[in-house]
């Protein structure tokens, strides 16, 4: 019934300033039954066994499981970021969202050498046993996903769909070998404005951020602010540095930084 409860809070989250409000009131330390008694009746919540057991079905043919801001294990890395989700779905492996990690993102139509960066900076993680993190996106993401084993997927959809549909495969292989993460509610589109929102959890997640390819205005540039602003270290490979004014250090430091963990 807990889970249920708190997938009733997600739906309600889905406006990014109830959400706000809601991390307020855990801050100031609220009971975790006072917050949910609070915010469900604000919805006017009723119970509706129907409902109920359609998630309970979900649920068991998924393996999903939903991560509370309450919850012991929820990462510190994510609850003090900028406006972290109340509460989030996963799929899979959630252990490797402890270990140290790298983000590694980009654009979706990026020239073919990029996207061999990309998986080689894949391949390259599983060899050093570090966990990587995007959104399993086309290009950049998918590629990464593809070469990385241990991977982190930040979704912009709810965690029962799949998106975008040519990456079925690859969303089963992080599903299989890693990790599914999203802060929507189950069967949400994705819609544009799900994934600037997405970013700031990639963002949030990681240790340090790669940029390997990114356009101006690009998706992968909102993760870079978001990554700044909590004092992130960045890696942009030398045409990023020559193309745009952002600040990073050399992707070919990778390695020496990595050395550092």
């Amino acid at each position: 019934m807990r889970t249920y409860l708190w997938s009733k809070i997600i739906e309600y989250a889905y406006n990014p300033k109830t959400m706000k409000y809601m991390y307020l009131d855990y801050m100031h330390n609220i009971s975790e039954d006072v917050f949910l008694d609070k915010y469900l009746s604000l919805q006017n919540y009723r119970f509706d066994n129907n409902a109920f057991t359609n998630f309970k079905m979900n649920e068991s043919r998924l393996g999903f499981k939903i991560m509370t801001i309450y919850d012991g294990k929820y990462p510190a890395k994510l609850k003090w970021s900028i406006n972290p989700p109340i509460a989030f779905y996963y799929r899979g492996d959630i252990k490797l969202i402890e270990k140290k990690s790298i983000a590694v993102v980009g654009s979706r139509t990026s020239p073919d050498r990029y996207l061999k960066i990309a998986k080689n900076l894949g391949l390259g993680f599983n060899k050093l046993q570090l966990t990587g993190v995007s959104g399993l996106a086309k290009g950049i993401d998918g590629n990464f996903h593809d070469g990385c084993n241990n991977s982190i997927g930040i979704l912009g959809c709810g965690i029962d769909v799949i998106y975008p549909y040519c990456n079925k495969t690859l969303f089963h292989k992080v599903l299989q070998d890693g990790c599914l993460i999203s802060e929507y509610p189950l069967g949400s589109k994705p819609l544009p404005w799900h994934f600037p929102r997405r970013n700031r959890i990639i963002a949030a997640l990681c240790d340090l951020l790669v940029i390997i390819y990114a356009k101006e205005k690009s998706g992968s540039l909102i993760t870079l602010d978001y990554a700044l602003d909590l004092g992130r270290d960045i890696f942009i490979t030398s045409e990023m540095f020559n193309r745009l004014d952002i600040p990073g250090y050399s992707i070919r430091d990778l390695k020496k930084h990595i050395n550092m963990f």
